[in-house]
């Protein structure tokens, strides 16, 4: 079933319920989302072919949301991609999906425009802010959705590991309808007049709740440009009530912050589903403490979308003492669709208590790492993915992550891949070694740091590194602090030991710099 059929159901149900707002302005009921999505849908399909990839780079703006079911209508595969990546990192994805067509926004386009001719695949580059675009919207000759099986793939999350290679996790249309039945089974559907604010890029965990939340007939709010803000994210849930939104911890954070100060202005907020990165306890209850059981966390990954395990947020409200302490600090309870286990260094599954690597399986699975069968084959092994975090399992069910075995760097919610920043740095011709790692901070989750060895004893001028960083990857990925030493802690290998460097970095015994 293609699952754009879940928009048609909605719009067939409540053709009339608000559908799509930018800011505080309505712009389109179901049954006219619909109708702009198998316009679009029609015009798609006089410059692609049912299975060519389409990259999507760009802000959140309302032509994005129509841009997803469009895509999934008339069976094209969509790549959303981050609007703060730089060209180069955007390119990867473009060459690596084989995209025949980049959309993007006016402030993006015309970097983008320049891989034409760079990629081969690349016929298009279009700003979804033109009248080109606006072009593409043209009298559908059929409504219906293109065929597609469960197995077809639909979307393809770019997600990475430690070799800070882009690997495009491929998710079937079977996996994007299980994730949604999912979030509706687990969390419960939107109340009546209900909407969600995708403050959170479209890109990621806020564009794949569109899903279940277009097929509960929610309204889909999409901040205006004064809207970003903390201030005006509440603005918004005060605006049209029944709010729902996902948020990272650092602009969770932020939301609690302005909340503290007037908890009317949190008066329009439903739920806030939070994830993406660690919580620390102390602002969860923070949280809690400030806007009452009105938060649910999520664990997914790329490659298992939004849906490993969580906590639904009346089981916040309903538990207290040591209880609420152990759900505060754990990952929650296996979502619904989903088998997790935990197994240990001998491939077995490890007993309650006992910690090991956290695998899952399902319909919600991955199918494949796009164009990636040795990185598929070792991830997705007898049917289970392998998650790469090392958790475990409590008496009751409740799994808490206790470390990652992969060295990505979550910050502020999104991912940083060390080796990545260590190719950038290990570019400039004063620096011998280099090791990136993250540091735990109270409003970013963890910070990235650099821990540089001169060569020679030279001195190596700040902004030098930083300027090479600026115009090479994202400024989120850019270090925020940089540690200059004479050597790193390896093994008997000659191998970095990055947990040492983090022990290091936190002695403070060495000179620091801002970044």
């Amino acid at each position: 079933m293609n699952v754009a059929l879940l928009l048609s159901r909605s719009a067939s149900i409540t053709p009339s319920a608000p559908a799509l707002a930018h800011g505080r302005e309505l712009l389109l009921d179901y049954s006219g989302l619909w109708r702009r999505v198998t316009m679009l849908s029609e015009g798609l399909g006089q410059i692609a072919e049912p299975g060519d990839r389409i990259v999507v780079a760009m802000k959140n703006l309302p032509d994005y949301l129509v841009l997803i079911f469009a895509a999934l209508h008339r069976g094209l595969i969509i790549v959303p991609v981050n609007s703060a990546l730089q060209v180069r990192e955007v390119e990867h994805c473009v060459a690596d999906s084989g995209a025949v067509i980049c959309f993007s926004d006016a402030d993006h386009v015309g970097g983008l425009a320049t891989l034409l001719g760079k990629v081969d695949t690349l016929r298009a580059v279009i700003d979804v802010e033109s009248a080109g675009f606006q072009a593409l919207y043209v009298e559908p000759t059929d409504q219906m959705p293109a065929e597609k099986q469960s197995q077809d793939p639909a979307w393809i999350f770019y997600t990475s590991g430690t070799t800070g290679k882009p690997k495009g996790a491929t998710l079937s249309h079977g996996a994007l309808r299980a994730m949604a039945t999912a979030q509706l089974c687990d969390y419960g559907t939107p109340s009546d007049g209900a909407c969600i604010v995708h403050h959170a890029p479209l890109s990621h965990a806020s564009g794949l709740l569109a899903i279940p939340f277009t097929a509960g007939g929610a309204l889909h709010v999409i901040p205006g440009p004064d809207d970003r803000s903390a201030e005006g994210v509440l603005g918004l849930t005060s605006h049209w009530r029944n709010a729902y939104l996902f948020s990272a911890p650092t602009f969770l954070n932020r939301l609690v912050a302005c909340a503290s100060a007037s908890l009317a202005v949190a008066s329009g907020i439903e739920t806030i589903f939070f994830g993406g990165a660690p919580m620390y306890v102390e602002d969860l209850a923070r949280a809690l403490a400030v806007l009452g059981p009105r938060l649910a966390q999520i664990y997914g990954q790329g490659e298992s979308p939004m849906t490993i395990s969580g906590v639904p947020a009346h089981a916040y409200g309903s538990a207290s003492g040591e209880a609420l302490g152990r759900l505060m600090a754990s990952a929650g309870w296996v979502r619904s669709g989903v088998e997790v286990a935990i197994l240990d260094d001998n491939g077995e599954r490890a007993l309650a208590g006992k910690p090991g690597m956290v695998v899952v399986r399902g319909d919600v699975v991955m199918s494949s790492y796009w164009n990636m069968p040795e990185a598929t084959a070792s991830t997705l092994v007898g049917g289970w993915l392998h998650t790469g975090d090392i958790g475990v399992f409590d008496e009751n069910g409740l799994l808490s992550l206790i470390d990652r075995a992969k060295e990505v760097i979550i910050s502020g919610g999104l991912n940083v891949y060390p080796r990545e920043v260590e190719e950038v740095l290990l570019s400039h011709p004063d620096v011998g070694e280099v090791s990136v790692v993250g540091l735990p901070d109270a409003e970013w989750g963890e910070i990235i740091a650099a821990a540089v060895v001169p060569r020679d004893g030279l001195t190596i001028k700040l902004k030098e590194l930083d300027a090479l960083c600026l115009e090479s990857i994202a400024r989120f990925k850019r270090p925020k602090k940089y540690f200059f030493l004479n050597e790193l802690p390896k093994s008997a290998y000659g191998k970095i030991l990055k947990r040492e460097v983090v022990s290091l970095l936190l002695s403070e015994t060495h000179n620091n710099f801002a970044g």
